[in-house]
């Protein structure tokens, strides 16, 4: 297994400790007692960034994982793997075991036989080279170069269907940053042809409220209308509506809105979160993506009927 995996998981389950701690525990695992080498100790913190996103942080002497509570459930699921391997069933358990074989791969450089099934696509077979495993927005994917796009994707791990480890092996490119492969990414749409655009959002209060407690990227801006650049025009605080779920508050619909922006690519997985909020929001920039949003939302509205066409 993976040094820096486990380290992520002694931390987890442990809480802060000392470098002589996390030393000591190695030793207590190494079948000749032989403790972690300091070189391992921080190039197993590296990976621990670079591999899984985690972030290990030191305070008064003792190391702690800075994103752990925060973390996704399949994050902490992965964390704490050997529990959830005891009752594998769905394809999200299955990733979980994806995950752990990618990590090895990276760690052996093994290139990986993978069949994967595309929601938009039939099944294909590539020869996957990993990078490196994420967490977004609740769900495990790897990146890697594949041999069938001839390119660096994202793959998401429930989608696969069979992967196996192969003798050839392969490098980590040196240049290989995965925070600046998802900097301009709202979720697991990312790389080089992804370029991130000032984004401006009206919403109703309430939804603004839980987007400053919930942001939609690390980007995010709340404003004033009395902030917003003069080429954005805010629409009449009349033209949103909170969604009748039954449980709002009427104050709801009397408070002013509020303003968002984002400095984000405009991908598949943006434009799903957008629509999401329905009336709630409204994209006042770029023009694109407001022509974009408004278009789907008068697409969902059209039901055919026979030959006929019934609209909302």
């Amino acid at each position: 297994m993976k040094k820096s995996l486990w380290m992520a998981r002694l931390l987890y389950n442990n809480g802060p400790m000392s470098k002589k701690q996390i030393q000591q525990a190695w030793a207590a695992e190494d079948e000749y007692g032989r403790p972690m080498a300091h070189s391992t100790f921080y190039d197993n913190r590296k990976y621990m960034k670079e591999l899984l996103g985690l972030h290990l942080e030191r305070c008064d002497g003792l190391y702690y994982i800075h994103t752990a509570d925060e973390a996704p459930a399949l994050l902490k699921q992965i964390l704490n793997q050997e529990e959830t391997e005891k009752t594998l069933s769905t394809a999200a358990d299955l990733a979980l075991i994806y995950s752990k074989q990618i990590m090895e791969a990276i760690e052996l450089g093994h290139r990986m036989q993978m069949e994967y099934e595309s929601t938009h696509r039939p099944a294909y077979s590539t020869t996957f080279e990993p990078y490196c495993v994420r967490s977004i927005r609740g769900l495990l994917y790897a990146v890697g170069y594949s041999s069938y796009h001839r390119s660096v994707r994202t793959f998401a791990l429930d989608r696969i269907a069979t992967l196996i480890h192969t003798a050839q092996r392969y490098r980590v490119p040196e240049d290989w940053d995965a925070d600046a492969y998802f900097r301009d990414s709202f979720g697991a749409f990312a790389g080089g042809d992804v370029q991130s655009e000032h984004i401006v959002l009206q919403v109703v209060a309430r939804l603004g409220k839980y987007l400053k407690r919930r942001p939609l990227h690390a980007s995010q801006k709340i404003m004033t209308r009395q902030q917003l650049p003069a080429e954005v025009t805010p629409v009449d605080d009349n033209c949103l509506s909170t969604m009748d779920m039954g449980t709002q508050h009427p104050m709801d619909y009397h408070q002013p809105s509020m303003f968002v922006t984002l400095e984000v690519g405009i991908t598949r997985d943006l434009v799903a979160e957008l629509l999401s909020y329905g009336p709630e929001l409204r994209v006042l920039a770029p023009q694109h993506l407001t022509e974009m949003i408004e278009g789907l939302h008068q697409r969902s509205c059209k039901v055919e009927v026979g030959e006929g066409r019934v609209e909302c």
